[in-house]
């Protein structure tokens, strides 16, 4: 038996929100923001958070700054998520300024405490901890020299695994990260990340070339144009619904929250595919990652085929 449906690892920060600009600045130049919002970021908490708006049970393996966190982790609580996982550090808490436009965002981010996450994957006990969860959702490049056999491990115990890297160069540039992405359940890239890890242009050759290198099922994240799924035997796709867009920030890990809610209740890759895209929809109404998230009668609200669970 299992004490959380998903147990969540990975980087967090306190996300500054700056929406309502014009452009972006080039160097030497000041740009001004309309709006101002302060939120939990980073694609741990924000899953988690997302995942407990939809009524699942989330814990967070993540590190904060033992003098700056209250305020986080009180948001996080507050949306029903559990931190009795997350470990202190000397470190300040991570943080992003996020300048967020109509289509897109950029970020600035300090990593902070977050950069102790990679000594924490060493350690003999983790494997075990993050197995009280049905499912574990890596939310950081996950080294494949550590990350392969914590990935084995978890599944010998019965835990579904999922990874979502982010941009991060390196990682994707990185060729030993192959076994490892075909050792899980679900890898939930974007459509930038997918091709710069395939170096394919077409979402059609991104899931050829994943195919041909034993990964079994990936789900490529679109933007506006929704998102694609590859199960090993066919292309599945989703639209994205139209709303009006305050702020993309977190709109991949919604995205995933609602996708993996709906795995994790046996729904078909299809209704999963389609829940992750309306979730991820949603999620860009107001400012910040996760304010707001829909809990679930409004997803069911959206769209009457999906099944309660």
């Amino acid at each position: 038996m299992k004490r959380f449906d998903i147990a969540l690892f990975g980087s967090v920060f306190v996300d500054h929100v700056l929406t309502g600009l014009a452009r972006l600045p080039g160097l030497g130049e000041e740009v001004f923001a309309k709006n101002y919002h302060r939120e939990a970021g980073g694609g741990c908490l924000n899953t988690a958070c997302g995942m407990a708006m939809l009524g699942a049970s989330p814990t967070c393996f993540a590190l904060v700054g033992k003098d700056d966190s209250e305020w986080l982790l009180n948001r996080v609580r507050s949306f029903g998520v559990q931190t009795d996982n997350v470990r202190f550090s000397d470190q300040p808490t991570g943080m992003t300024v996020a300048a967020s436009l109509e289509a897109d965002r950029a970020f600035i981010t300090y990593d902070g405490a977050n950069e102790a996450l990679f000594a924490w994957l060493e350690s003999p006990e983790l494997p075990e901890q993050l197995a009280t969860a049905r499912h574990v959702h890596f939310a950081c490049p996950l080294p494949p020299e550590t990350g392969l056999p914590i990935v084995r491990k978890l599944h010998t115990l019965g835990s579904t695994v999922s990874l979502d890297v982010g941009w991060q160069e390196a990682w994707l540039r990185d060729a030993t990260v192959w076994p490892l992405l075909a050792e899980l359940d679900w890898f939930l890239p974007n459509e930038s990340e997918a091709s710069m890890l395939t170096g394919q242009a077409d979402v059609e050759a991104i899931f050829r070339t994943f195919h041909s290198r034993g990964v079994r099922r990936v789900t490529v994240k679109l933007g506006p144009r929704g998102a694609a799924l590859w199960n090993g035997v066919d292309t599945l796709r989703a639209s994205a619904i139209p709303v009006t867009v305050v702020d993309t920030t977190g709109a991949g890990d919604a995205f995933n929250a609602g996708f993996l809610h709906a795995f994790l209740a046996g729904l078909p890759d299809e209704t999963c595919l389609n829940r992750g895209a309306l979730c991820g929809s949603l999620s860009v109404r107001k400012a910040g990652s996760v304010e707001a998230f829909p809990n679930l009668d409004e997803v069911l609200r959206y769209n009457g085929n999906y099944t309660k669970r």
